[in-house]
């Protein structure tokens, strides 16, 4: 039960009492119980492919390339967004933070890449080799190092 929204819902995240919303259109709403408190936008131009909190940080996934990590807890409009910019071509399909690794986050494409990226310094730390599918999902394991990957040809 919540607010209605001016758009569809495109992905959902949660943390403590509050509930995250990416709409279409690249905007992304936090609704504590059944009230909005605010509003994350100007960064996605399309559509927001996943959303993940991790800790103070509230990170946003868009299919324009663009990772956003933003902070939860500064004050309201006082915070700008650390933005990564994924490689030319990656379509971001799917993303997964390995519990070990501080402030990183692994990237998964629709065309079969994988990027390990630094949100807090917006840098790329490596890009792994391309698979012959679209990655579809990635989940975190806890083995070290290693992370679970789903391709779209099964």
């Amino acid at each position: 039960m919540g607010p209605q929204l001016s758009h569809r819902i495109t992905s959902l995240a949660c943390r403590r009492d509050s509930t995250f919303a990416a709409l279409e259109g690249g905007s992304i709403v936090e609704c504590v119980r059944v009230h909005q408190r605010r509003q994350f936008s100007g960064v996605h131009s399309g559509r927001v492919v996943a959303l993940q909190v991790l800790g103070s940080t509230l990170l946003s996934l868009g299919s324009d390339g663009l990772l956003a990590a933003w902070a939860l807890d500064a004050a309201r409009g006082s915070s700008e967004p650390v933005v990564t910019r994924l490689p030319a071509g990656f379509v971001p399909s799917a993303m997964a933070h390995p519990d070990t690794y501080l402030n990183k986050v692994v990237v998964g494409s629709q065309e079969g890449r994988l990027a390990l990226v630094n949100f807090d310094t917006a840098q790329i730390i490596y890009e792994f080799a391309r698979r012959d599918a679209g990655i579809s999902c990635l989940a975190p394991s806890p083995a070290l190092d290693v992370v679970g990957v789903g391709l779209s040809d099964g």
